[in-house]
């Protein structure tokens, strides 16, 4: 929608056998205290489990420092998303906030993601492709297993990404692992410390 630090992905659900797509918009923001204090976890229309798992999946296989970073997840359409298959759009709205940038406008993002950081593959795929190319998105981020092959469906081209740290490289691009580094031992020392007022001795 243009607001500054919102990203939104588009995915597509399926409503009984009708594909439908939908955008899912994410805000990152620093916490207090860089999170010292907690962080937030806000989401509209996905569940709160779910969105917890992803965020731990980016701070884990991503690197993003999201222990420092209140969250807010909000479904356009205002559905309820319980299909596991948002997953990776989810996932990439978040990331691209934290990064403060735009996911491309004509990519489309289907995939369950695992804790691993794995992206899984989805029931009626084909169909919801099709969809998404009959309403003009141009490249969509799939599964690397279980989908259509290369050229199977006119007018969009397949992105097969294994991964969760493959997925954000393609659309953030090669050095998306480098730029924030993993929370060290001694980053975590000193919040234990402010939180329980424990002094080094």
């Amino acid at each position: 929608d243009g607001s500054p630090g919102v990203s939104g992905a588009v995915t597509v659900i399926m409503q009984g056998t009708r594909p439908m797509l939908l955008e899912v918009q994410a805000l990152c923001s620093q916490a207090q205290n860089n999170g010292a204090d907690g962080v937030r976890r806000s989401c509209t229309g996905v569940q709160a489990n779910r969105l917890a798992l992803l965020v731990a999946v980016l701070t884990k296989h991503c690197r993003l420092n999201m222990w420092q970073q209140d969250v807010f997840v909000n479904v356009t359409s205002g559905l309820q998303l319980r299909d596991p298959s948002t997953d990776l759009a989810i996932l990439v709205a978040v990331a691209c906030s934290y990064h403060s940038v735009d996911p491309p406008s004509d990519m489309v993002f289907a995939g369950e993601v695992g804790l691993g950081g794995e992206i899984r593959r989805m029931p009626q795929l084909e169909r919801r492709l099709a969809e998404a190319a009959k309403l003009g998105f141009k490249r969509a981020l799939i599964p690397a297993t279980g989908g259509p092959p290369s050229g199977a469906i006119k007018g969009i081209q397949l992105i097969p990404c294994a991964t969760v740290a493959q997925a954000l490289e393609a659309v953030l691009g090669k050095d998306v692992g480098k730029r924030t580094a993993e929370p060290s031992a001694a980053g975590y020392s000193r919040k234990y410390k402010k939180r329980t007022g424990a002094v080094d001795g």
